[in-house]
């Protein structure tokens, strides 16, 4: 029989590199493999022909093989290499003749003054009755070994001086199969098989540590787990052997994230500081006042420290715009930036024309400007004076509107403007003009005058005249009283005389009436009716008496074709 190593090199394709380290009769079972710093491989292995615990290490060119015990020894051993690459093994060791069955460990040391030569330092770790074991080297190169001892999972280790023994687990027949690995605080942790049950299990040291805070009263989580609040102090048992994450939390403190290696000799004190952070508060325009939570901190640009972390309200003011409100959360530890766009209302409106005087019922034109300093658009609002307001939408900024009014009653009102942005933020009302509004009477009823008998088809005139209360421009309209239109004149002086023809073409009586209207629209009652006759052609006439003749006859001729029917 022999022992063979098999490598592969990089890449499924390359295949297997397969070579015979030792060959006899029986040799090569219970073998463990290591690789040293330069990736050379080193084993231990059981020569079965002789009884023997052999170890192999590849030269370069060859393999040197060693002798590391005779007599019965070599069973399950466990290879490791320390940091000079020298190697550790452990094993199972027995003699019939002594009686003695046990666990030991080899370590090879190499003598200085003989070319070549070395020497196995052996040391019995454990007598026991079991196999396998499991080596391991810590960050001292000290032997660490779990082992099975007839039905009990155990521990060893080297202090330099002696070795220190521990069962792990003793519940039913456990232990077989172990491997041990050791974490970087150079803690132990054990897997192992479970016999009596059937299980797999994992051992590893625990202990405890007691954490207090300063101030007290923060809750403590271990590796992301709440263990509790530290008032004043916590301890948190059954924690595995090794490093751990200890964070400490406490509202208006920063977290406290503390590594540690259980266990820990003496109580964690762990102080908290106070979370506290900083705005950068800048405002456009610039120079706007700064205040934080109602305490004014200065001009814009302005950095505000020492905050408190969580919301605080800050607010910007300056003349001319709306105050600026934010709500900001401060980190701890952080500078926050905070950034203020003041807007302002539209300025106030100037009213740049508007009627000073007029009467009622006459609508006026008012215009007025505004600018907005944002460029929103402008909405103006009107107020007349007499409880009613008008409104113009969506006006730009800079551009003059107009929107036109008239007075029921006369009297004097007050008329102002104001204009809001699409923000719904509005100037201040204008200043006002003052318009004074007489009440305006129409017209008095003309006098109208003209001739009363007229033949058909001839131009006939007819004249007016009337006065206006407050001498306003007239104008005439005459109704002839037939399917015409009226006949309506220019705009002329009050008291002025208007004239205008009209032709009938037919016979019969016609009432010819005028009314007065001033410049204003206001309009007079219509003037007492002329009545006009116009005379009847001879043909209209004798029309007349035909049609007259037809309606008298037709009953007596129905009458009569009745009765002779009968």
């Amino acid at each position: 029989m022999a022992i063979l190593l098999l490598t592969c090199s990089a890449g499924a394709q390359s295949g297997w590199s397969i070579q015979t380290v030792d060959s006899a009769e029986n040799v090569g079972q219970y073998t463990s493999l290591a690789l040293d710093s330069s990736d050379n491989p080193h084993i231990s292995y059981y020569d079965g022909s002789n009884k023997y615990l052999k170890y192999a290490e590849w030269a370069g060119n060859d393999w040197v093989k060693k002798y590391v015990g005779w007599d019965q020894v070599g069973d399950s051993s466990s290879l490791a290499l320390d940091s000079s690459n020298n190697p550790h093994i452990s094993y199972y060791t027995y003699s019939f003749d002594n009686d003695f069955f046990g666990l030991a460990h080899a370590e090879l040391e190499y003598q200085t003054g003989h070319q070549g030569g070395d020497v196995w330092n052996i040391k019995t770790v454990d007598s026991v009755w079991g196999e396998p074991s499991s080596l391991a080297l810590d960050s001292s190169d000290n032997p660490h070994i779990s082992y099975y001892d007839n039905g009990d999972m155990k521990y060893a280790k080297w202090t330099g001086s002696t070795w220190i023994k521990e069962i792990v687990d003793s519940k039913g027949d456990v232990g077989k199969y172990t491997s041990l690995a050791l974490d970087s605080s150079d803690n132990p942790h054990i897997s192992y098989y479970d016999r009596t049950e059937g299980n797999l299990k994992y051992a590893a040291v625990v202990g405890s540590i007691s954490v207090a805070t300063f101030p007290s009263g923060a809750e403590v989580f271990v590796d992301g787990v709440p263990m509790g609040t530290a008032s004043p102090t916590l301890t948190v048992s059954n924690l595995v052997f090794g490093p751990h994450n200890v964070t400490c939390t406490l509202s208006g403190y920063l977290d406290n994230e503390t590594r540690v290696n259980v266990p820990v000799p003496d109580p964690l004190m762990i102080p908290l500081s106070p979370a506290v952070g900083s705005i950068s508060v800048t405002s456009t325009p610039s120079g706007a006042e700064v205040s934080v939570d109602g305490v004014t901190m200065g001009t814009a640009p302005q950095t505000v420290s020492n905050l408190a972390f969580g919301p605080h309200n800050v607010t910007c003011t300056l003349s001319g715009y709306l105050d600026c409100d934010i709500t900001v959360n401060v980190t701890a530890g952080e500078l926050e930036p905070v950034k203020c766009t003041l807007v302002g209302p539209p300025k106030t409106p100037r009213i740049l024309s508007g009627a000073i005087y007029g009467v009622t019922e006459t609508y006026y034109e008012c215009s007025a400007y505004a600018t907005d300093p944002d460029g929103d658009k402008i909405e103006y609002t009107f107020d007349w004076g007499d409880d009613t307001i008008s409104t113009i939408h969506d006006a730009d900024s800079g551009v003059t509107v107009s929107k036109s009014h008239s007075w029921e009653r006369g009297g004097n009102y007050s008329v102002k403007v104001k204009a809001t942005d699409i923000n719904g933020d509005s100037s201040d009302w204008s200043d006002p003009i003052s318009v004074e509004i007489s009440g305006n009477r129409a017209p008095d009823t003309p006098r109208l005058s003209g001739e009363s008998s007229v033949k058909p088809n001839t131009n006939c005139r007819y004249s007016a005249n009337t006065t206006d209360p407050e001498g306003d421009k007239i104008k005439y309209t005459f109704d002839w009283d037939d399917d015409t239109d009226y006949a309506t004149t220019q705009l002329v002086d009050s008291g002025t005389s208007q004239s205008r023809t009209h032709v009938w073409e037919h016979g019969g009586i016609h009432y010819v009436k005028v009314k007065a209207t001033d410049e204003y629209e206001h309009s007079s009652d219509w003037s007492d009716p002329i009545p006009v006759e116009v005379e009847v052609p001879w043909y209209e006439r004798y029309w007349e008496f035909i049609a007259a003749l037809i309606i008298v006859m037709i009953p007596i001729i129905i009458a009569k074709l009745w009765k002779e029917r009968r």
